[in-house]
């Protein structure tokens, strides 16, 4: 009848929502047919019903966190403190903006080459990360969501990816393309001059320093490491990089006293550029034990006797 059809077309101009907020682990997907993750992802698809988590104990599993940004409309936030809940603004935290969205970095709109030379960051493997650095699509998103937090400080380090370019690119086109609530699709290019780094927010020059440390770090480990030698090692080269890395992260901390979340890092880099070959061998050779003449006076057989003995 007539009102049915009314209740139809207002089922559709309305999307729903279920937020569970809770203190235990969430079982990913294959743990069990019946498991909440996938009733989310058959609620989503079927019914239009979407799901916000809110994790106020320990946060979920990478994987778990992975398969609800998956699920169209879901999203999931790991909450540590009275002060970051009040901050929420749940408005924003349940309202999808757009779905299906895919973000590229280009040279330009005609044919459209990657500029990407290495992505660090983000829950992906070898294939998919060498696939996006060759087609420039450093992102893909199931849900954008309008900003949740006032405060940057409440942007996690973890959720950032730094985007390595290919040299002398000094201007790129951003893509971006998407999806509203209805399917119609839409496309935005900008283009993008880079901008000196002095102005970078400190969660940023974090990212990056975090960025310089690892690929220090792994190409010490691939040009100093020995087989033969299980004793650490740190060539001339390497301990002059580790100096000048040092310095960087010892420039930077000082203008964020507040923070020391990069103290451990400092520290290791602080040993390692210092670090003296020489002077480790011989505290080796002083602490390895050496065998007594007197216990071979006294008839303790040394190795050589015993092999003498029964040659």
């Amino acid at each position: 009848n007539g009102g049915g059809g009314d209740d139809e077309e207002e089922e559709d101009e309305y999307d729903h929502r279920i937020i569970v907020i809770t203190t235990r682990q969430l079982q990913a997907r294959d743990s069990a047919a019946e498991s909440l993750l996938n009733l989310c992802y058959e609620s989503s698809s079927s019914a239009n019903i979407s799901t916000t988590f809110l994790a106020v104990s320990k946060a979920f599993s990478p994987h778990v966190v992975s398969e609800i940004n998956d699920c169209r409309g879901c999203n999931y936030f790991h909450l540590t403190s009275s002060a970051q809940y009040t901050a929420m603004h749940f408005d924003f935290a349940v309202t999808p903006l757009f779905f299906n969205m895919h973000l590229s970095l280009v040279n330009d709109a005609e044919s459209a080459q990657s500029v990407v030379h290495n992505i660090y960051g983000g829950m992906m493997n070898d294939h998919e990360r060498q696939h996006r650095c060759q087609s420039g699509n450093i992102a893909s998103l199931n849900t954008i969501f309008a900003r949740t937090f006032d405060h940057a400080e409440n942007v996690d380090i973890n959720d950032i990816k730094v985007v390595q370019l290919h040299e002398d690119v000094q201007q790129f086109l951003i893509h971006i393309s998407f999806e509203d609530r209805t399917g119609s699709a839409y496309q935005v290019t900008d283009s993008v001059v880079l901008p000196s780094t002095a102005d970078a927010p400190w969660v940023m020059t974090k990212a990056m320093l975090l960025t310089h440390y690892v690929n220090a770090l792994k190409q010490w480990l691939l040009d100093d490491s020995d087989e033969n030698d299980n004793f650490l090692k740190v060539s001339e080269l390497h301990k002059q990089k580790f100096g000048e890395l040092l310095t960087e992260f010892e420039t930077a901390m000082s203008e964020h006293p507040e923070d020391d979340t990069l103290q451990v890092d400092v520290n290791v880099l602080n040993k390692l550029s210092k670090y003296d070959m020489e002077a480790a061998q011989m505290i080796r050779n002083l602490t390895q034990p050496k065998i007594s003449t007197q216990e071979t006076e006294t008839g303790i057989e040394t190795p050589d006797d015993q092999n003498a003995s029964h040659t």
